[in-house]
């Protein structure tokens, strides 16, 4: 199993991930998204403001990101 598990690891490219959105209502919209090329060159900017990251990718390379299928939205049960 140590070889499927670890594997995504390995390949630099192709990450996947999950961004979920809880709105005011208390619905769960799931959006997964995936980058075919991740940066190569990382900025570290521990100086700036609170709420920008220290991690950024130099100024111009877009990472380019993309819906891997249609989000996917599950109500808030209003019973409980």
């Amino acid at each position: 199993h140590s070889n499927e598990a670890y594997a995504p690891l390995h390949h630099m490219d192709q990450k996947n991930f999950l961004r979920l959105h809880i709105d005011s209502e208390g619905s769960l919209t799931i959006f997964p998204i995936g980058i075919d090329r991740v940066g190569r060159r990382w900025r570290f900017r521990p100086d700036g403001a609170a709420h920008e990251p220290w991690l950024s990718p130099p100024d111009g390379e877009d990472l380019a990101h993309h819906l891997i299928e249609p989000p996917v939205r599950l109500e808030r049960n209003q019973e409980g």
